[in-house]
């Protein structure tokens, strides 16, 4: 796979997300302090232990496809009573035209109505993610229409639109910020950007925006999930150097190891998933000499496996895990087509040829796996198609 920037790795894993200058790539330093080992403080409390294989329920072999309400155009997250969060399209009038704007939206699977959470009007915004009571986190266009701004929808569906709230998490010195996950305690992770391009992995705990250090050596830290303790993973970068990150604590990162190989060839890596029997997905890379791979940290150890086959396409990445070991991300065909897959800790399946959809439509990017095995994510019905929300479920 050819070289990608940082912003475009992100948009298209979760979504029109901006990134400041000092997010690019550039070669280790060569003096840099060895990160703690996850030997030295292991990302999995003796209270909350991992199983130590990667899965104690088999995946579902069949799916069904569950019917999104128009106009959806990407489903992001989904709860246990059945709310599913994402994107819909709402047309505006702008300068006497009609035009489509991309809104944050939050849909229940047994209804055909989608409800525009946006109470701003924004043009253009994002629902990211979604606890047990309801409350979505997600980020919206700021007034510059440059810069983008996180925000928590912390309502419950049922309530009338009159009585939403939207408030914005936005850290004080900083110029952008991104809210990616919500646990059901209401700690949500993300990261900001500041002024000075500094650009950090934060932790919101009731209103309060904690700064989640790097690793020894590097500059910058992006938080990209976390479980119900509030541990949260994402990674740490200093120009072209990226290290899959663990926190227990704002200042206490730990560097998730890849194998003895792949440490050699100085391979990226970072963690985008994290479930809540510490199972954490994430997928390394080394420009010119590794495509991006998805890949699984494992137990008590955080034991790193591979999930990329080589039969099943040439680049792939994971998305989400949940507590069975059951990974979501896609894949890269030989002949560049991108689909989702799901890895039942075995074997990593075809997600379109478990779901077998009707009409054509293809299931690329699959962003959420729950603990019950549903699935959430984006489609189309060919290249340069309109996206189309999908949630599946076991059959």
């Amino acid at each position: 796979m050819g070289r990608i920037s940082r912003r475009t790795w992100l948009r298209s894993t979760v979504g029109p997300i901006a990134l400041g200058a000092g997010c690019g790539h550039a070669p280790t330093p060569t003096e840099v302090p060895e990160p703690r080992s996850i030997e030295a403080a292991s990302p999995v409390p003796r209270a909350a232990k991992a199983p130590p294989s990667s899965g104690n329920r088999p995946a579902a072999r069949r799916y069904r496809l569950v019917t999104c309400p128009k106009p959806t155009s990407g489903a992001y997250a989904i709860n246990e009573d059945g709310w599913a969060c994402g994107t819909m399209l709402v047309s505006v009038t702008h300068a006497g035209r009609s035009v489509q704007v991309t809104r944050a939206a939050l849909w229940h699977v047994d209804e055909k109505e989608c409800r525009d959470i946006d109470v701003r009007s924004s043009w253009g915004s994002w629902a990211h993610g979604l606890n047990g009571r309801g409350h979505v986190v997600g980020e919206s266009r700021l007034d510059s229409l440059t810069d983008l701004g996180g925000f928590i929808w912390p309502n419950r569906p049922e309530e009338p639109p009159s009585a939403w709230r939207w408030d914005g998490l936005m850290p004080a010195g900083y110029r952008e910020s991104h809210a990616l996950s919500i646990n059901d305690a209401g700690d949500v992770a993300g990261y900001a950007t500041s002024r000075d391009r500094k650009t950090r992995g934060l932790i919101w705990k009731r209103g309060k925006a904690l700064e989640l250090s790097p690793l020894s050596g590097e500059q910058h830290s992006l938080a990209m999930s976390l479980d119900a303790a509030g541990r949260a993973v994402g990674n740490s970068f200093h120009d072209d150097r990226n290290q899959a990150t663990f926190w227990d604590g704002a200042d206490r990162p730990v560097a998730l190891k890849l194998s003895d190989k792949y440490r050699e060839m100085k391979a990226d890596s970072i963690a985008v998933s994290i479930s809540n029997g510490g199972l954490i997905a994430g997928s390394y890379w080394r420009y010119g000499k590794i495509p991006r791979q998805a890949c699984l940290w494992v137990g008590e150890g955080a034991e790193f496996r591979d999930l990329q086959p080589a039969s099943l396409g040439v680049t792939s990445e994971s998305i989400s895990v949940n507590q069975h070991g059951h990974v979501v991300g896609n894949y890269q065909t030989r002949n560049g087509e991108t689909r989702g897959f799901l890895h039942d800790g075995s074997k990593m399946h075809d997600l379109t040829s478990l779901a077998k959809p009707p009409g054509g439509l293809v299931l690329q990017y699959p962003r959420m796996i729950d603990d019950r095995g549903w699935i959430v994510g984006t489609g189309t019905r060919g290249r340069g198609g309109p996206l189309e929300a999908f949630v599946m479920a076991p059959a």
